[in-house]
């Protein structure tokens, strides 16, 4: 048996027809669910009619629940919403005397990711190429500017870098006529 050359275009059209038919197919299941998805939204507004009379009905019976064989309303108590003003609460945190404003401030601190890697590959130019690790299992360090003596160098820690294989894609150009 002869395996048969590879032909780009013709794959391509396959999964464009595929697609196709697959948009097909989904628009005659919209049609012949139509009947059902007006039923079903006939039932909602039953539901939410009676939902209505039961929480009327409860309201004036002063009850907190009312029981049936079947089930049972109720209204469940709910804490108080709280809706915080944030810039106008900060500013008033921030006023009161440093005892206080510390029960009531949190401090986050964040690494700078992105300003990290770019000074890594930076500092370690001989390493990297195109922003890709050319060598496994570097010492990577950072450079104290501030001093021309290698001392001041910094070994990285807590940082792994593993190299990705390329990514598969494709597209499809609508042919407009």
């Amino acid at each position: 048996m002869k395996k048969e050359a590879f032909d780009l275009e013709k794959s391509i059209k396959k999964i464009k027809d595929s697609g196709l038919d697959i948009e097909l197919l989904r628009r005659e299941n919209e049609k012949l669910c139509e009947k059902n998805t007006k039923e079903i939204g006939k039932l909602m507004v039953v539901i939410m009619k009676e939902e209505i009379i039961l929480q009327s009905e409860l309201k004036k019976s002063g009850e907190d629940k009312l029981e049936c064989k079947l089930g049972s309303v109720s209204f469940k108590k709910m804490p108080d919403e709280w809706k915080y003003q944030d810039e106008i609460l900060m500013a008033w945190i921030i006023s009161l005397p440093t005892r206080l404003k510390n029960l009531y401030l949190k401090v986050t601190t964040t690494i700078k990711k992105a300003e990290l890697k770019k000074r890594i590959m930076l500092d370690n130019s001989t390493f990297f190429l195109n922003s890709k690790l050319t060598e496994k299992a570097v010492e990577l360090f950072i450079i104290d500017e501030d001093f021309e003596d290698p001392e001041f160098s910094h070994k990285v820690e807590g940082i792994e870098i593993e190299s990705q294989e390329p990514k598969f894609s494709y597209t499809i150009k609508n042919l407009k006529k």
